[in-house]
């Protein structure tokens, strides 16, 4: 089982297509963190999201693509920048 991480920030930028009759997201986010440091994540068929939107505030459940230094983003659930300033924990409004 991949090790899970929640990391919580901004999206700021995204490079998403939208594919099959489903119209699933494939691509990346890019996430500023609390630190400001920018972290891009893989988004594909197996990512759930209440948002991919750029500006919105997010708490994400990422992990590391295979042995790989990819970081895919698992549940992507809307928050506030109160929430995301919150160190440890993973709590949506």
């Amino acid at each position: 089982m991949p090790h899970v991480e929640v990391l919580s920030g901004e999206i700021v930028a995204h490079q998403i297509g939208f594919l099959g009759k489903d119209q699933l997201p494939y691509g990346f986010i890019t996430v500023e963190n609390q630190e400001g440091k920018h972290v891009k994540l893989k988004i594909d068929a197996y990512t759930e999201y209440e948002t991919i939107k750029i500006g919105d505030y997010v708490c994400v459940h990422v992990h590391n693509l295979a042995n790989t230094d990819v970081l895919v983003a698992r549940d992507i659930v809307a928050a506030t920048p109160f929430t995301t300033a919150r160190s440890g924990e993973a709590e949506t409004t």
